[in-house]
């Protein structure tokens, strides 16, 4: 049976309804709109670094085992509930439990890393390097103070740890002469955790709205700016150099 308007002519060409030049501008808008919810699901999870400055001032005078066991405890920690934010029906502590508990899917750090590698929302870069720093706090925990960081089996691991080649640390040194900052191990770790928190908060929810996760962190969502100034305040607090204040008069 056919239509009311007819068959379409053989070798007649379809005209359509709206110029390209419409569907491109409707996209972006779509796009945009999509950028923009996206952000604001990432301020609405319940999140909060403000306690890591204090956190890592405390480390700075800890012993090398101190400073890899102590700071292994807390990103674990952080990433379980980061992790847990982007789940569904976790709000009960049975719940929380047969996932992270003793006997849960995900009871190691490990297998949280190895879980957000494949979800997409960490990269192979991140993961590498979290997976370096676990094998560090393994090698910590069996010998404890019997070790340093410049143990043949540490340094290694350590290195892959190492921001220096990304520019960070001279980047913040000409924005803030007053202080230089060394790529301690410290300071090391302290960018493992910026950059782990930037792509579980912003990497699942960017696939959720079909959205580039540059673009929500080129938009700089409230909680991104948040965790951001949390951890550059802890990374200029480590290693640092601090030149006196200039002061007036001759």
């Amino acid at each position: 049976m056919q239509g009311i308007v007819g068959p379409i002519p053989r070798g007649a060409r379809e005209v359509s309804l709206v110029s390209d030049a419409e569907v491109e501008a409707a996209a972006k808008a779509m796009y945009e709109f999509n950028l923009k919810a996206a952000c604001e699901a990432i301020d609405r999870l319940s999140f909060d670094p403000m306690e890591v400055p204090t956190f890592v001032n405390n480390l700075k005078d800890q012993s090398e085992t101190a400073q890899v066991l102590i700071f292994y405890s807390y990103l674990d920690d952080r990433v379980k509930s980061i992790i847990a934010l982007h789940m569904r029906d976790l709000s009960s502590q049975g719940a929380q439990d047969k996932l992270f508990g003793t006997n849960g899917p995900l009871n190691t750090f490990s297998s949280r890393i190895l879980l957000s590698y494949h979800l997409g929302w960490l990269t192979v870069d991140q993961k590498e390097r979290l997976d370096a720093f676990r094998k560090v706090r393994n090698e910590f925990a069996h010998r404890a103070f019997q070790i340093d960081f410049t143990t043949p089996t540490i340094a290694s691991h350590i290195a892959r740890l190492d921001y220096t080649s990304t520019g960070i640390f001279e980047g913040l040194s000409k924005s803030v002469p007053r202080i230089s900052v060394h790529p301690t191990v410290l300071a090391n770790l302290v960018l493992l955790a910026l950059k782990t928190f930037e792509q579980l908060l912003v990497l699942p929810i960017a696939k959720t709205f079909h959205v580039d996760p540059h673009a929500v962190i080129n938009k700089n969502p409230a909680l991104l700016r948040t965790v951001q100034h949390s951890l550059i305040e802890s990374l200029l607090s480590t290693g640092t150099e601090r030149w006196p204040e200039p002061t007036d008069g001759p």
